[in-house]
């Protein structure tokens, strides 16, 4: 590495024009050569020096390119101790025998390199040659120390004696070895290459055929190949540029609810039936995060996975005020308050399907909202959101009983079925424990604070903004779809819904008409109708009310395919009662089943969800008194036969099987 002097003949770098000092003029002024047009122009010294402080300047090696390849360019401290003193050494022996432009015959080199050793009792004194050879380096990099250090690492050649050909085909090899599995072996990659070199040969001559390298040589291509290549070859590049990277600065968030990111996981943790004590599995956990102070907004926990009903949910939960946790265990009181609520301005999701549909940009265009969706598959560009459910199930769910770890292999002999302890209204009540006087008081090493006191903060500054009512909110957050507006009213999934305030809609816009339907997947009761050019909706109730009251989308769905199996009407009020009648039943035969999977099966059917903890499905004409083996928690048949078979039905249904 060159040093930069201003004097004749010194070369460098003026703003990427190679240049070179011909003349100076006295001590100020200073001629300055153009190495590529010859052309010249006088500068002065002042100008060249601030140029060099600006960094439009690089020292150059005089035009003298090897050695500029061996001299090292990295701070001295990087070197070995074994170098270092290979350094002082060399430094020792070109001091005392080189001091200007002088030669030395040979005789006088060797007396002077025999003083020099004595000096530092070296018992192997170099040669007259390498004296000579260290003092040329030496003068040639102007007297540079850096020219002294041995390359020991740059000595014999680096390139493979292989043929271009045989070095792709080792290639090809290692890839396909990857591709067919990640725990592919040195011996695997070996029979593939040997497969591949015999068919190569079998279109060359018998002078230009192709020898199977040895294991070793493919030892040494492996450790070559670079560690992204070798991580991209085995797991994939999406996984290959996660882990290989360096994470950029975050997105800028000045104020609370400005940015908002919302994402799903499954929460590691199990959860039991609060009357059957059985274990129901692991919801579904969906979460809104306030960017800003890292405080969660909103959540919803079910046990129907990810979906767009989950989403609003979760969005209705973060935009309401919160009203304090129920106290489902008395001797645990939360300290804080949940005061986190409002509008947000930008809503940051991925590419689930859950995201994508129209209802939420129909809410997110009521409210003016902002949706930003992430690239596929590129996690951080929400990666706040990601690593707050990372928390919320490494430090917080992993310490319960009846978590299921983040791995099966981690658990070891432990099982988190039978240490279930938690319902999951008592859950909830834990969470918001947890939240609001572990999380939201613990600073954050983000943003330096504690997220409770940042979110104080931020509202010192913007008052969150809320919909015009509650009543509003409620009407436009759900999901919608178009319906034609009949003589008998309107019809959703089989539901008949009617009100006299639908006739002003018919005598104005007559039979046919296309008006938009809000409603609750959590609850069938009533539907909102959006009139054609009205600003104001209204309430439609459903026909048969008692029927459809706290009537969940996906309970309704199980009844109308128990009476579609049947070839019976959903008008016929005995055949709905007796579905329902059925659909309680089996509920009770899944709760107690010895499979896991239908216990959750049946928590779905219960409407189960973090807004409803408590919710049961039942049916007047279904009480204890008549079952009363349905209180035991013995575990019951598991074959999926019987009186639930339609319900397995209608879940592979669901879930396009």
């Amino acid at each position: 590495m060159a040093n930069f002097s201003i004097r004749v003949g010194a070369t460098f770098d003026l703003d990427e024009v190679p240049t070179r000092i011909s003349a100076l003029h006295g001590t100020e002024q200073v001629l300055l050569q153009n190495m590529d047009t010859g052309e010249v122009e006088l500068h002065v010294r002042r100008t060249l020096l601030d140029a060099f402080r600006e960094g439009r300047i690089a020292a150059t090696e005089n035009g003298i390119e090897p050695l500029k390849n061996m001299e090292w360019d990295r701070p001295l401290e990087d070197l070995t101790t074994e170098v270092k003193k290979e350094l002082l050494r060399r430094k020792h022996y070109v001091n005392a025998v080189y001091s200007g432009n002088q030669v030395f015959k040979v005789s006088e080199l060797k007396v002077a390199i025999l003083d020099a050793a004595s000096e530092i009792i070296d018992e192997n004194p170099p040669s007259v040659s390498s004296v000579r050879r260290w003092i040329s380096r030496y003068r040639a990099s102007g007297n540079s120390i850096r020219s002294l250090i041995p390359r020991k690492d740059q000595r014999g050649s680096r390139k493979f004696k292989q043929s271009p050909r045989m070095l792709e085909l080792i290639r090809d090899s290692i890839e396909e070895a990857y591709q067919r599995t990640p725990a592919a072996t040195i011996k695997t990659m070996e029979t593939l290459l040997a497969a591949k070199i015999s068919r190569a040969n079998s279109f060359l001559d018998e002078t230009e055929q192709l020898k199977i390298p040895s294991r070793r040589t493919l030892f040494r291509f492996l450790h070559r190949v670079e560690v992204h290549d070798r991580v991209r070859m085995r797991e994939g590049k999406v996984t290959a540029d996660r882990k290989l990277r360096v994470t950029r600065a975050v997105t800028p968030v000045k104020d609370i609810l400005e940015r908002i990111e919302m994402d799903h996981t499954p929460l590691d943790l199990f959860l039991i039936d609060d009357r059957t004590w059985l274990p129901l599995g692991r919801p579904t956990l969906t979460v809104a995060l306030d960017c800003y102070s890292r405080m969660i907004l909103g959540y919803y926990l079910s046990y129907g996975g990810t979906s767009a009903a989950a989403v609003l949910a979760t969005l209705r939960h973060a935009i309401l005020p919160k009203e304090s946790a129920v106290p489902v265990i008395p001797s645990l009181s939360v300290n804080n308050t949940w005061p986190c609520y409002g509008l947000m301005d930008c809503l940051v999701l991925d590419n689930g399907l859950e995201f994508l549909g129209t209802d939420l940009e129909r809410v997110a265009l009521d409210f003016g909202i902002s949706l930003q969706l992430c690239p596929t598959r590129v996690p951080q560009f929400k990666g706040r959101v990601e690593r707050v459910l990372k928390t919320i199930n490494y430090s917080f769910a992993h310490q319960l009983p009846g978590t299921s770890m983040a791995r099966m292999e981690k658990r070891g002999d432990y099982d988190p079925q039978k240490h279930a302890l938690l319902t999951l209204s008592e859950f909830k009540h834990v969470f918001e424990k947890w939240l609001l006087d572990d999380y939201g008081q613990t600073i954050h090493r983000g943003i330096g604070t504690t997220p409770y006191a940042k979110w104080l903060e931020g509202m010192r500054r913007r008052q969150p903004m809320l919909p015009p009512s509650n009543a509003v909110l409620r009407k436009r957050i759900g999901k919608s779809l178009d319906r034609s507006l009949r003589h008998d009213g309107l019809w959703l999934f089989g539901i008949r819904y009617s009100s006299d305030l639908l006739t002003t809609i018919l005598r104005v816009h007559g039979r046919g008409v296309r008006v938009r339907v809000v409603y609750d997947p959590e609850d069938m009761e009533a539907v909102e109708v959006w009139p054609p050019h009205e600003q104001e909706s209204i309430t439609v109730p459903a026909v048969d009310v008692e029927y459809a009251r706290g009537l969940t989308l996906y309970q309704h769905q199980c009844l109308a395919e128990i009476l579609r199996e049947r070839g019976q009407s959903a008008e016929n009020p005995l055949a709905l009662m007796n579905a329902r009648i059925e659909l309680a039943e089996s509920i009770e035969d899944l709760m107690k089943s010895r499979k896991q999977r239908n216990r959750k099966l049946a928590a779905r059917l219960n409407g189960k969800t973090s807004s409803h903890p408590d919710r049961e499905f039942n049916s007047e004409k279904t009480s204890t008194k008549r079952h009363p083996e349905k209180l035991s928690t013995t575990a019951s048949d598991d074959a999926p036969q019987g009186k639930y078979s339609l319900i397995h039905s209608v879940e592979r249904k669901r879930l396009g099987q």
